[in-house]
């Protein structure tokens, strides 16, 4: 396992400088990859890039939170479709469609509302009784009597006494 030794060494982007070098060198080929490729092979690096796109979200989501997404696959829906309506409709380039496709996306859900607020409102601590925190009037409502504890309500019997 390798482990980090330094907070530097485990914020830091590229584990060594051939990294960074290969990382760099990658963007530059795919920069330059409309001026020398096919349309075929353009359209099959937009579907691996978006493929990749979707996998980066997918995985912030499920592995570094360990959250179940339900509403990715239509999200991911939503903004395939608005991007195809942004190309066949307005006739912008793919990167711009692409970006607005995000946003269109983003705004949905964004104007979404919390699950489970059927009439819009969230629920609140004081409108759920088990959300609630428990005075002293609700616990001798309930015939719940607490008792104090702790080192400093135990009386002399339970106090430990040091040899």
């Amino acid at each position: 396992m390798d482990m980090k030794l330094s907070h530097h060494e485990d914020v830091r982007l590229f584990p060594s400088l051939g990294h960074g070098i290969w990382t760099v060198v990658l963007l530059l080929a795919l920069a330059g990859a409309p001026f020398v490729l096919r349309g075929y092979q353009i359209n099959n690096i937009n579907n691996i890039a978006i493929a990749v796109i979707v996998a980066i979200g997918l995985n912030l989501l499920v592995g570094y939170t360990g959250q179940i997404s339900l509403g990715h696959a239509a999200f991911l829906a939503i903004g395939a479709y608005a991007c195809v309506l942004f190309i066949a409709e307005w006739h912008l380039p793919f990167f711009a469609a692409l970006l607005l496709a995000g946003l269109v996306s983003g705004a949905l859900g964004f104007s979404r509302r919390p699950a489970g607020a059927a009439d819009g409102r969230t629920v609140s601590h004081d409108r759920h009784p088990r959300l609630r925190p428990r005075d002293a009037a609700d616990s001798r409502k309930a015939g719940v009597h607490r008792r104090p504890h702790g080192p400093a309500h135990r009386t002399r019997a339970h106090r430990s006494v040091d040899p």
